[in-house]
């Protein structure tokens, strides 16, 4: 008997790709200890080979009797594994316990976002007594400022960013900035951000999936500005890119 997992329970372990089946729980024999009991089934994605084709193109011969296939057909496999509480503590653990193979994957993030709402109040990215909040909690129907701030205190100053909603504009270190953009601001554009996180490595074979990885280059964006319909909107608007040194651009979300 199997039992599927709830769908909000999954939204809170995980997002899954689109093509996966969801998960299930089951009587199953744990793939990584081998023991039998309550078990998660994982779906690994289909699995397709090749296989002779019986049906036809099947020719023997005379001689010696062989069996030689001239056709051969795809059949699909559902490939999954499943896993027991205990054999997923486990791996999880001896994940936890290693470095990680791609350096600098993890930056540290020179700058952190803050917003204000129309009432007054802020909310901050990383508030004193709690953990990193994610953008999404942000009601950007409420933000009347918006502002990419530095993180930390250093000897070279950052210069902070400023969306101003009532007007559209953005402003550096207090100053307005000149963006470059022709069109006319929209009072009915929605407060936009997104972090853009690119990293480029390289990485050398040495046995089957172990490899040498070495990451070249992280670079990190801000992306402010307002925009109709939303970040992904295809609507007028106006974004810039900020990047770990405090330079700017105007910036064309596409994706």
């Amino acid at each position: 008997m199997t039992q599927l997992v709830e769908a909000d329970i999954v939204d809170k372990l995980v997002e899954f790709r689109d093509d996966l089946r969801p998960p299930k729980v089951v009587f199953g024999r744990c793939s990584l200890t081998g023991e039998w009991g309550k078990c998660l089934a994982l779906d690994l994605g289909d699995m397709s080979i090749q296989v002779p084709d019986t049906e036809r193109g099947v020719e023997q011969d005379p001689e010696t009797g062989e069996i030689a296939f001239k056709n051969w057909k795809p059949v699909v496999f559902q490939n999954q594994a499943t896993f027991s509480e205990a054999g997923l503590k486990k791996v999880l653990g001896y994940m936890a316990s290693q470095d990680n193979p791609i350096p600098g994957i993890c930056p540290d993030l020179v700058y952190k976002w803050q917003a204000m709402y129309t009432d007054g109040t802020v909310l901050g990215q990383f508030p004193e007594t709690e953990e990193e909040i994610n953008s999404n909690k942000i009601e950007f129907a409420r933000v009347s400022q918006f502002s990419i701030v530095p993180h930390y205190v250093t000897e070279e100053v950052l210069p902070t960013y400023t969306l101003v909603k009532e007007t559209g504009k953005i402003y550096k270190a207090g100053v307005e900035l000149d963006p470059m953009y022709e069109g006319i601001y929209q009072p009915d554009s929605e407060v936009v951000y997104a972090r853009k996180v690119t990293h480029t490595w390289g990485s050398q074979m040495k046995s089957g999936l172990d490899r040498d990885i070495t990451n070249t280059c992280t670079t990190v964006l801000q992306l402010i500005g307002w925009k109709v319909g939303g970040l992904k909107g295809s609507g007028p608007g106006l974004i810039i890119a900020i990047d770990e040194r405090g330079n700017w651009r105007p910036w064309e979300y596409n994706t």
